[in-house]
């Protein structure tokens, strides 16, 4: 069986790929030569040391032909492999700061970020062990939910008491929403319920206002999250990848709110690191 054929989309020949092909290379080389006669012209006309945007030019079709063929067309010379690449890295755009030169798996911003992320989130799941701990939240408190449910033939929504029964900390992952995510576990106290619909979950937000309008009963003491929970490290279940996918650039929150924005646990992140605040 034959194998597959290539064909280059650049000059649409069989047998190489844009990246190999010799039509390309010529282009750039020729665009380079043109511009640094250029640049050569522009300053022997007295308008300065530097060729302006001709030298810029004539340096980015340099790089691109000595990562292409691994040799200067300036000097006609062979470079070391590391030199070739670092040339081929010249044109790249890295897919997430938007910044050229390397790409998202080198991108020291991008690992910067996620380090704020880690530090973010354990600032935010620190801030709701201190919120379980003042509103008395653990195993045994009570508090009137909403339930959509069949209640005999018919399909009703009605409130109803239940009990704490246990927290579900794997619920909840990266980033700083923990207090909005639902991961009190709560059991309905109520006959009218099959076994099977009696099991509900509440976020901690929503606890807190039961409380504050008086649909809800404390403990003694409030649940003490595990240290490994605390620590964030791992999430369980949850990949810090997923926080930043392949295909998104980098995102406001991390650009400009956490530096500007004092109130965002982005920014106490940044503090608590001891990272510059002064914004790339």
């Amino acid at each position: 069986m034959p194998g597959r054929r290539i064909y280059c989309n650049h000059c649409y020949n069989e047998g190489h790929n844009k990246r190999t092909c010799p039509v390309l290379t010529r282009q750039m080389e020729d665009r380079y030569h043109d511009h640094d006669i250029a640049a050569i012209q522009h300053r022997q006309r007295g308008h300065g040391v530097v060729g302006g945007y001709n030298e810029q030019q004539a340096e980015k079709y340099r790089a691109l032909v000595i990562g292409r063929t691994g040799i200067d067309p300036k000097t006609k010379k062979k470079v070391t492999k590391k030199a070739a690449k670092a040339a081929r890295m010249k044109d790249r755009t890295c897919t997430y700061c938007q910044n050229m030169g390397h790409t998202r798996r080198t991108c020291d911003i991008l690992k910067e970020d996620m380090n704020v992320m880690k530090e973010a989130t354990r600032l935010n799941r620190l801030e709701v062990a201190r919120r379980l701990a003042a509103s008395r939240i653990n195993v045994g408190a009570l508090v009137v939910v909403n339930f959509s449910c069949y209640i005999g033939n018919d399909w009703t929504r009605v409130r109803l008491p239940c009990m704490v029964r246990g927290f579900n900390w794997d619920r909840c992952g990266w980033g700083v929403e923990a207090h909005a995510t639902g991961f009190i576990e709560l059991r309905g106290l109520t006959s009218r319920l099959e076994d099977s619909d009696k099991d509900r979950r509440i976020t901690l937000d929503s606890f807190e206002n039961a409380l504050v309008d008086g649909e809800a009963t404390p403990c003694s003491s409030g649940v003490k999250p595990p240290s490994s929970w605390l620590g964030v490290d791992p999430v369980k279940g949850h990949s810090l990848k997923s926080c930043f996918p392949s295909a998104n650039a980098r995102t406001r929150q991390f650009y400009r709110t956490a530096f500007i924005d004092e109130d965002s646990p982005f920014y106490a992140a940044r503090i608590s690191l001891g990272l510059s605040m002064d914004r790339p």
